[in-house]
């Protein structure tokens, strides 16, 4: 089920099940490859591979934001890659989303949080999580497990080993 509202490349591949609602764009070479759901706004960057149920762009876990209220959704770099059940939710905020970038990698039911600014090259191996308004350098590893605390600045090239944490 694709929105009126979406924008898609001509080569993007969208398989069974996916719902994509709102105003979503799928740049070139995007692959979805079934029961995807991504809710706009949102950006999906060129060459996204996307795996059974991994979520985008659903409203963020923060009991200050009201259900349909206005947000500024997420963007997600080029060439990422969100294996099953990974998550990203939208901004709180109607001027800022939530913006992931390049070659990302997430594992099964890895997590970014609402209002996060994620670098490129990132990592996360399964269940790993980044809080709400986490800042996030690039080329940081994930270890299974891992977590960082909302508001919490992570530097580049840092490693968090398996069920490490960071408040």
């Amino acid at each position: 089920m694709v929105s009126p509202e979406c924008e898609l490349a001509d080569d993007v591949q969208i398989g069974p099940y996916c719902i994509i609602t709102g105003r979503v764009t799928l740049r070139a070479g995007c692959r979805l490859i079934s029961h995807v759901q991504i809710q706009g706004p949102a950006l999906i960057g060129a060459g996204a591979l996307l795996y059974p149920f991994a979520c985008v762009g659903f409203e963020p876990q923060d009991v200050k934001f009201r259900p349909g209220h206005p947000s500024a959704g997420v963007v997600l770099g080029t060439n990422a890659t969100l294996r099953e059940h990974a998550t990203i939710h939208a901004s709180t905020k109607i001027d800022v989303p939530t913006r992931v970038g390049e070659s990302i990698f997430m594992l099964v039911n890895a997590h970014i949080g609402h209002d996060s600014q994620v670098g490129n090259n990132v990592v996360m191996v399964n269940n790993s999580c980044f809080g709400g308004h986490a800042q996030i350098g690039d080329n940081v590893l994930m270890g299974g497990g891992s977590v960082v605390h909302q508001f919490v600045r992570v530097g580049r090239f840092a490693h968090f080993g398996g069920l490490a944490g960071a408040s």
